[in-house]
């Protein structure tokens, strides 16, 4: 019964774990040099806010939402 218990917590957090690495994609990161510098913020899946989302998709965000995020 233990084995069972220890086994579905693992599994718990290993989704867990997949969900954060869903929101940011490493392979998409970019120098962000080439952004315009216009401030329409935008909250990132992992709950940066971002400049606008130029700023986001070259820090390889995969989902944002207009406006910063709330504290």
């Amino acid at each position: 019964m233990k084995n069972i218990t220890f086994l579905s917590f693992f599994l718990i957090l290993l989704f867990a774990c997949e969900k954060d690495k869903i929101c940011v994609d490493p392979s998409l990161i970019q120098n962000v040099d080439t952004c315009v510098e216009i401030y329409a913020p935008v909250c990132g899946c992992n709950g940066i806010t971002y400049v606008n989302y130029c700023y986001a998709d070259r820090s390889g965000v995969l989902t944002y939402s207009d406006g910063a995020c709330e504290n």
